[in-house]
């Protein structure tokens, strides 16, 4: 095998989620992975416990397997102790650890005690869940995010909200962290008229005013809302079709709500899929009316596919890359039925250029990610919000 450059050996790279399901952070780890030269890094997918097997096979075609440390979510000493002992057993160069809450910054600090000598933490979150135990969680997250300030050697975000959220406010004063756009295959995802004809009929939406929304069935991705939205839509448009994309554990209480409002006939609940390119062709608009996002790839997916995308203003403006984006407030459903129709109608377009000169490929995300894992700083860091 050949060495990594500058370094005389392949680096060992532990790459960590803390759950591993059909979320943001696992697709942007399958979508980075295959960009990765294996000639430079051996990367080793690590999570504390396993929610859903779906994207377990997409790893195995990648030629790895996950190490799940634990069968059940256990208590955090307990995770955090498993996951010192794997490190300390397998010598890592470098652990690179994708978490969204304060709390599991602790992974750093076992990463620490454990000698990994590059531990990097990458944010990929804004808010916590709505809970009854929301307001505790949320004082837990400041404390940690405090306490283990010191842990990591490197801080990533996905976008400057992402960043402010889970590090301490001397490392965003001090410009200390950098930004790794959530890149897109965006080969994979320009537009392709033929395709979209194809998986319309497949749909069953030839006629149709066909809504897309990928995403996990949770709280956070608020399907629930666009739910609500569907009856004025079908008054304004009766072929009005809303396909989900997604698993979750909202799901029984989505179907239940389409079914208590009328609306089921008009909701299509796909499940995950492996097709998202071609659904967003077939689509007129994609919608994401998320209550936060680190960062929202689908966004950015939508967009090459040449698809209008309508988010809620939660969402990061580092989304905007294309004229085809735009944000709404979620307290004004009028608003949001009158946009995504005008949305709706207008022309499919190739957008592959402008994602690539925004830096949004896999390409350049894949780069900027091998740069931190070599304990070199990247050219992306900044000081303020551009």
């Amino acid at each position: 095998m050949t060495a990594a450059r500058g370094t005389g050996k392949v680096i060992r790279v532990c790459v960590f989620c803390e759950k591993w399901g059909s979320g943001g952070i696992e697709t942007f780890l399958l979508n980075l992975m295959p960009h990765i030269d294996r000639s430079r890094f051996e990367i080793r997918p690590v999570t504390a416990y396993l929610e859903s097997e779906a994207y377990l096979p997409r790893l195995r075609e990648l030629g790895t397997e996950l190490t799940v440390l634990s069968d059940s979510r256990r208590g955090c000493h307990t995770q955090f102790a498993r996951f010192y002992r794997l490190l300390k057993r397998e010598g890592f160069d470098a652990v690179h650890l994708n978490l969204f809450d304060g709390l599991a910054l602790g992974y750093a600090k076992a990463a620490e005690r454990a000698g990994v000598p590059v531990r990097i933490v990458h944010s990929h979150n804004t808010d916590l869940r709505k809970s009854p135990l929301r307001a505790v969680k949320l004082a837990v997250h400041g404390l940690c995010r405090r306490l283990f300030r010191k842990a990591p050697t490197h801080f990533a975000a996905c976008s400057r909200e992402a960043a402010e959220f889970m590090f301490a406010r001397e490392i965003i004063r001090s410009g200390r962290w950098t930004l790794i756009r959530n890149g897109v295959d965006a080969e994979r995802f320009r537009y392709d008229a033929a395709a979209r004809l194809r998986m319309r009929a497949e749909l069953g939406a030839e006629g149709a005013f066909v809504i897309v929304c990928v995403g996990r069935l949770c709280s956070q991705k608020n399907q629930s809302f666009l739910l609500r939205l569907l009856p004025q839509l079908l008054a304004r448009r009766p072929e009005t079709l809303l396909v989900l994309a997604g698993e979750g554990e909202d799901e029984a209480a989505l179907r239940a709500e389409a079914e208590a409002s009328g609306v089921s006939g008009a909701v299509r609940f796909l499940g995950v899929t492996k097709r998202i390119p071609e659904l967003l062709w077939a689509g007129d608009v994609l919608a994401a009316p998320s209550l936060f996002e680190g960062l929202g790839i689908v966004a950015i997916e939508a967009q090459a596919a040449g698809l209008p995308t309508v988010c809620s203003d939660r969402v990061p403006e580092e989304t905007r890359i294309t004229k085809l984006i735009s944000y709404l407030p979620l307290d004004d459903t009028g608003q949001w039925t009158e946009r995504l129709l005008k949305s709706g109608d207008a022309a499919r377009r190739d957008t592959f250029e402008e994602i690539r000169s925004a830096g949004y490929t896999l390409r350049d995300t894949a780069e900027a990610v091998q740069r931190l894992w070599e304990n070199i700083r990247t050219n992306e860091q900044i000081k303020g919000k551009k």
